[in-house]
């Protein structure tokens, strides 16, 4: 019984021996070699610390897609071209890229800047700050030719409209080629300012006075009359003008009035001592005596001798 039993085990052991040694051939025979489809993977120092910037020597490591498997070349420095993108998942950060070696930098929260007078500010990745807030002092357009208004000098923007002012600071005229004008310029601006070289005064001409008033407030002063259709005169005696004539004035000082007239004295008061007065002031005599004739002496006549007798 007992060798039966050594038997059947010493034939299990070999069927298994056989078996073992079979199995590596067979093995080998279904295995097929990865065509490796290789992609950038990163950039590997020599001491083995993985590094943000490829600036330094270094070695790219590339990872086949198919199976897993890495290889080492040498890599080529360079300096990070970034390239910043939204992030999909959280709206409030962005991720950076190097166009080159795909590397890739953590979350980073929005910054906008370079806000303008008509736009808001932008993130680097292109997000456009969602608070709409502008900068009225950065202006896209450019500021217009200088004008002289209201004392100062002011240029407009394109852009937006705004304005800016200052005060003129005008240099000493200069004399022009014509030697007609003169010209100074403003040393902030450049706006300049040109008059004539001495110009010789221009004597007014007055308007010829119309012949008839329409209405009181285009009515010349030298045609106010009594009985002017549209104003009638507050008048007032004025102050001598002859011995028996005086001024008038007009005082309506509501209208603005400003017309004279003359009128003859009127002799009214008296101071019972033979003088009488006009309100102007002037001075008659109340006396009545004929005027002084002069004496004649009569021709003296010839003497006439008798004839003889």
């Amino acid at each position: 019984m007992a060798r039966k039993l050594f038997k059947r085990a010493t034939a299990v052991a070999l069927s298994l021996v056989m078996c073992l040694t079979l199995l590596p051939g067979a093995a080998f025979a279904e295995k097929v070699e990865c065509e490796h489809q290789w992609t950038y993977s990163h950039c590997w120092m020599a001491t083995g610390a993985k590094i943000p910037n490829c600036a330094t020597a270094h070695d790219d490591v590339y990872r086949c897609v198919k199976c897993s498997a890495t290889e080492k070349r040498l890599g080529q420095t360079h300096s990070h071209a970034m390239q910043y993108k939204q992030n999909k998942l959280d709206k409030d950060h962005h991720t950076a890229y190097c166009t080159i070696c795909v590397w890739q930098e953590t979350l980073r929260s929005h910054k906008y800047a370079n806000a303008t007078c008509k736009t808001p500010g932008k993130c680097v990745c292109g997000k456009e700050d969602p608070s709409g807030m502008k900068d009225p002092d950065n202006h896209e357009g450019t500021l217009g030719e200088w004008e002289a208004q209201d004392g100062n000098h002011v240029g407009t923007y394109s852009c937006c409209g705004a304005t800016e002012s200052h005060a003129p600071k005008m240099g000493d005229y200069v004399l022009d080629p014509d030697g007609k004008t003169e010209t100074a310029t403003c040393g902030v601006c450049g706006l300049t300012d040109t008059r004539d070289v001495n110009p010789e005064p221009t004597k007014p001409v007055d308007p010829e006075p119309s012949t008839e008033c329409t209405e009181k407030e285009d009515c010349p002063a030298e045609i106010h009359k009594p009985g002017c259709p549209k104003h009638e005169h507050f008048w007032v005696i004025g102050e001598p003008i002859t011995d028996t004539t005086h001024k008038l004035v007009c005082m309506d000082m509501e209208d603005g009035c400003t017309a004279a007239d003359v009128e003859d004295c009127e002799f009214s008061m008296s101071d019972g001592n033979g003088k009488s007065y006009c309100k102007c002031g002037n001075v008659k005599s109340d006396s009545t005596d004929p005027e002084p004739t002069e004496s004649v002496d009569p021709e003296p006549t010839e003497s006439v001798d008798p004839e003889p007798t």
